[in-house]
């Protein structure tokens, strides 16, 4: 019987969650959720605001506790994948890495065109997420010019250094989600179907 996997594809800065970003084609068992973000700006939802400083950080937390309630409410045995693209894949990451006890750890978390916060009021565990085996993407742009290809590296490289299984892939164009993104989300979800249904016949 197939995994039950949610594919939590998370939004970005005053988009609307209308699925660009997901594949046309899941693994079997899959079922997608595409929350709103909490903060509601002129121009559309986000998950938070910026200042000078950066994200405000009470609206980041907002979001990843709004995110943290309503992954609760699905059952144990459904495995989680959360991503996105610009400031929804930003706060995927922050919510995957964020410390905390009985933290519900994904499968796998993905990024498209985005960064990792640096937040002040709570610390990442990368280690948590290398011992569940959680898998990770990572894309950047080179042509960018909201979020420079070299923030999209970092955020890999920090992933890797915490021992997180990461696949980084570099593409053309700018701040836009194209169809080589959606393309290597395709891939690498294949694959993440594929090692789960190996490690679940293996248990």
């Amino acid at each position: 019987m197939p995994t039950k996997i949610r594919l939590v594809v998370l939004h970005g800065y005053e988009d609307e969650p209308v699925g660009r970003l997901v594949p046309r084609d899941l693994p079997d068992g899959w079922q997608v959720l595409e929350p709103r973000g909490p903060v509601e700006l002129a121009a559309g939802p986000a998950w938070f605001a910026s200042d000078d400083d950066g994200p405000v950080e009470s609206d980041l937390v907002r979001s990843l506790d709004q995110l943290d309630a309503l992954l609760d409410l699905l059952p144990a045995e459904v495995r989680v994948v959360i991503g996105g693209s610009s400031q929804g894949g930003a706060v995927a990451l922050a919510w995957a890495l964020r410390e905390g006890p009985d933290r519900r750890l994904p499968l796998g978390v993905f990024a498209v065109n985005a960064w990792l916060p640096a937040p002040e009021s709570f610390a990442y565990d990368p280690d948590a997420l290398a011992r569940a085996g959680t898998r990770a993407l990572v894309v950047g742009s080179t042509e960018d010019e909201v979020v420079p290809v070299q923030a999209a590296r970092s955020a890999a490289r920090y992933l890797e250094r915490g021992g997180i299984d990461v696949t980084w892939t570099e593409l053309g164009g700018g701040h836009h989600i194209d169809d080589g993104a959606v393309a290597a989300l395709a891939r690498w979800l294949g694959k993440l179907s594929a090692a789960d249904s190996a490690r679940t016949r293996a248990d």
